[in-house]
């Protein structure tokens, strides 16, 4: 595996200077320990995680064959006709911990390398040239964890960031944070040895796979959830839609049990969503 994501990372395209101020951020991230960034970064990891749970939490209440769909366009091994299964249950704590720490950590070294327009050198020395609507949403997500205000809200946000990074369909390393960042770890991680950092009293312990399976795997998360509410449905007609996901009962995964038969609601849902 390491020859071939060697050989994706040259044909990247990332200079020599480029690399070296990768690893020079990135230990300079690792051993930034300034209240206002560890404020910061605590509040994205928290804000990450509420979101991103609920988010995951909520694909259980979808009929089977759309999380069935949703593994067809997976980029991992899982079989296409196994039904998508969520990281929520108590038994999943300590993977959920570890994959969110891998888009927490995206966000948070963007945020610490950004001060404002104008002075976003630091990635451009990196090799990430941002579009302008990507700046002003590191700058909004960064002004807004900054400022302590709703982590509802802060986790919005990132999500929707997210979101524009998972569809973008030009997608380069040079200007998609998310490819930039598989290029990073590459770099930092695969090829070379750099310290794993601590995020928000997190110890980073996952090796490129693991982390590769976390993306691939809120990516469809939040896609699913991105065409539900940003979709062609009327106001009435996701509002309908949201109460009859709202009656499925999901306490199944409180209870750490496995997810029980197909009931008459879920398979209402199954007939209406054709």
């Amino acid at each position: 595996m390491d020859s071939n994501l060697e050989e994706w990372h040259r044909s990247a395209g990332f200079t020599d200077a480029q690399q070296q101020a990768i690893a020079e951020a990135r230990q300079r991230f690792h051993t930034a320990g300034g209240p206002t960034t560890q404020r910061i970064i605590e509040r994205i990891a928290v804000a990450i995680t509420q979101t991103f749970t609920d988010s995951d939490v909520m694909v259980e209440r979808w009929p089977s064959h759309i999380r069935v769909l949703m593994n067809k366009f997976s980029r991992s091994a899982a079989q296409p006709a196994k039904e998508f299964e969520s990281w929520a249950r108590p038994r999943d704590q300590e993977k959920r911990k570890q994959a969110l720490s891998v888009w927490t950590s995206l966000l948070a070294f963007l945020i610490f390398n950004w001060k404002s327009y104008g002075a976003d050198g630091a990635l451009v020395s990196m090799g990430l040239n941002l579009s302008w609507t990507l700046k002003d949403d590191i700058d909004t997500i960064r002004y807004y964890a900054k400022s302590g205000r709703s982590l509802k809200v802060l986790g919005q946000m990132a999500s929707i960031f997210f979101v524009k990074m998972i569809k973008d369909a030009t997608a380069t390393p040079h200007t998609n944070p998310l490819v930039w960042w598989l290029a990073v770890l590459i770099q930092t991680e695969v090829l070379g040895d750099q310290p794993r950092w601590k995020l928000a009293g997190l110890q980073d312990t996952l090796s490129f796979s693991p982390k590769l399976e976390a993306i691939d795997h809120y990516a469809r998360v939040l896609v699913l959830e991105d065409a539900f509410y940003r979709g062609d449905l009327s106001p009435a007609e996701k509002e309908d839609l949201q109460d009859s996901l709202n009656q499925v009962s999901i306490s199944w995964i409180d209870q750490d049990a496995e997810r029980p038969p197909v009931d008459s609601l879920q398979n209402l849902l199954q007939r209406v969503s054709h």
